[in-house]
């Protein structure tokens, strides 16, 4: 009877492994070259099961007296006959198969995010990836060296951007590992690309908060501004690593990523709370001088200091004696 019949073998973690059509029934699955169904599994007899239909249209899978068994996944004793209905599993030896119609539901198209748009193919492309991360390390080692006022060479503080890189490609290569285990692609150059980019956004961030909070000590939320910004980069940062690791949708890694951060966030704002103690008495503002590096700055001689120091005294002196 003519009757078109999908068979899904599964592994262990129920991921399809391989599908077969079936275009005639009845059809037998088994370990012979014969079967209609040839399945890898030496516990699985040359001739293990029949898929057949009866004169009512219903679908079974009969035993052919095999050595292991047919068994419903759902119960553990084996079954002589079993009814079969669309997304019905049943376990042959060691192997589960499932059984759907040719119209079974199939779930949502996933937007893949490299043909979504120019920019996104660019975003995720190991060229953008390496020259992000050479751009990290070219800021971490001119942050180094101008904030450096000891007599050292540039060599320190190219180690001290290696260092950072270091860290970074630590992370990334978690993140690769857990790629490797759930899609069998490591991904490594792409997330540390996300990892680069993320300590690049933050070190612009506290620079600037930073030099606002020189610059404007009476003004006050600088600090929250930078852990916001903090907060937003971590969140981005875990949903960009999902993105290369899941197949998820965009919605559930955008909430997932979300909603983790928002955890965090209120962690952070519960241990501030409970280390604020109010019989401390602090500075409105921060205390942190921020002046240019003497490279930066034009150099004098003793002279020249000398003349604008006696300068300096006089308006003092002029002042003080108008008072």
């Amino acid at each position: 009877m003519t009757r078109i019949v999908y068979v899904e073998v599964l592994d262990e973690r129920s991921r399809l492994r391989e599908r077969v059509r079936l275009e005639r029934l009845p059809a037998v699955i088994g370990r012979g070259y014969d079967s209609d169904v040839i399945l890898d599994d030496p516990y699985v007899s040359p001739s293990h099961l029949r898929i057949l239909v009866d004169e009512q249209e219903t679908l079974w899978a009969e035993d052919l007296q095999s050595l292991n068994g047919l068994h419903d996944v759902s119960q553990a004793a084996p079954v002589a006959r079993l009814e079969l209905r669309s997304g019905t599993r049943l376990r042959v030896g060691r192997t589960t198969l499932r059984i759907l119609d040719s119209g079974h539901p199939i779930a949502a198209t996933l937007a893949d995010t490299r043909t979504a748009g120019a920019v996104r193919r660019q975003l995720l492309s190991s060229r953008v990836s390496i020259a992000v991360t050479l751009v990290a390390l070219t800021l971490f080692t001119l942050l180094g060296f101008l904030g450096n006022h000891e007599k050292e060479g540039i060599a320190q503080s190219v180690t001290a951007g290696l260092l950072i890189v270091s860290a970074l490609t630590v992370w990334a290569g978690c993140w690769s590992l857990a790629n490797r285990l759930v899609s069998h692609r490591f991904n490594f150059v792409l997330h540390l690309g996300l990892a680069a980019t993320g300590a690049v956004i933050l070190l612009a961030s506290s620079q600037l908060t930073e030099w606002l909070d020189f610059l404007l000590p009476a003004a006050d939320g600088f600090s929250v501004i930078d852990a916001t910004v903090a907060l937003v980069v971590f969140g981005g940062q875990l949903y960009g690593h999902l993105l290369l690791v899941t197949s998820l949708t965009h919605q559930v890694l955008w909430r997932s990523a979300a909603a983790f951060t928002a955890t965090i966030a209120g962690l952070i704002v519960l241990s501030v709370y409970a280390a604020d103690d109010p019989s401390v008495s602090q500075l409105p503002f921060s205390a942190t001088l921020k002046p240019l590096h003497p490279r930066l700055v034009r150099t004098i001689s003793v002279d020249e200091f000398g003349a604008a120091a006696s300068g300096l005294k006089e308006r003092v002196d002029k002042v003080a004696r108008e008072k």
